[in-house]
């Protein structure tokens, strides 16, 4: 295995989100109806999953994994997520210096590539971002997709079915914005979440991620310490490990908003 040189920031920034893009090319999984007297109980197993007092922050070491071809490429880096829409993620070299760094607060982002002392600039709902980013994941989302959680928006359980291959999950079925469909596997005697699949109106599936490797140190909140993605678009795998997770504590803002060295090249994307 060797460590990923990306030929280009920008493809870099394109590996460091493709575990969120669309374009996957999965199928949802084999189901049956969950009988009715049944359903009040995982609703309200649902119910509690949901009201969990969780950390709003999330300051990690990861690594960001590509198998393609039977070759691996291993690019690790710092996750950093603060509620309500904070995000940072640095690329690092064995050093730990920092060579990549996006940084967004829910309304624009900066991302920087300090080995050529250049950076980019936009907003987050500019085309650029959103080429990578699915308009069905909003900045707020973040902390929720990447920690197996479900968004704090309502959302109404349009069904639940039972899942063909573990009698104590249940795929809850909801429509969110834009008639895009979500089936989220839940476990009801762990109360976690192993996948979250999202559908179009034409049944195409634009996202598939799972969820394994749930830590023991909080059986309140779990976090999962690995995150899947399988596509088309991606010609592989691509998975997210997060290798140590530190205690939660509030991320100051000041992390998120970058002051770049004046004789950085810096570009404004629409």
């Amino acid at each position: 295995m060797k460590t990923h040189r990306a030929p280009g920031w920008i493809l870099l920034f394109t590996l460091a989100l493709l575990f969120l893009q669309s374009g996957c090319a999965s199928k949802i999984p084999a189901s049956f109806p969950l009988a009715e007297n049944k359903k009040p109980f995982v609703l309200d197993q649902l119910r509690q999953f949901r009201d969990r007092d969780c950390p709003q922050s999330l300051d990690a070491d990861v690594t960001l994994e590509w198998t393609i071809y039977g070759k691996t490429e291993k690019i690790p880096g710092v996750l950093q997520l603060q509620s309500p829409a904070f995000l940072r993620y640095s690329v690092v070299d064995p050093l730990g210096r920092q060579l990549f760094i996006l940084a967004g607060d829910g309304s624009s982002f900066t991302l920087v590539d300090n080995r050529k002392a250049k950076a980019l600039t936009g907003r987050t709902d500019s085309a650029f971002w959103q080429k990578y980013i699915p308009d069905f994941i909003s900045p707020s989302d973040y902390m929720h997709w990447l920690a197996g959680r479900l968004p704090a928006a309502d959302f109404a359980v349009e069904e639940i079915r039972g899942d063909s291959q573990s009698p104590s999950t249940f795929w809850l079925i909801t429509q969110w914005r834009g008639n895009i469909r979500h089936h989220v596997l839940f476990h009801l005697e762990s109360s976690r979440i192993s996948r979250h699949i999202v559908e179009n109106d034409k049944g195409e599936v634009l996202l598939d991620v799972s969820y394994t490797d749930y830590g023991p140190n909080d059986p309140d909140c779990p976090h999962p310490h690995l995150l899947l993605a399988k596509g088309a678009e991606i010609k592989g795998t691509v998975q997210l490990r997060f290798d140590r997770i530190f205690p939660p504590a509030p991320i100051p803002e000041r992390i998120f908003h970058l002051t770049l060295p004046d004789h950085f090249t810096v570009k404004t994307v629409d």
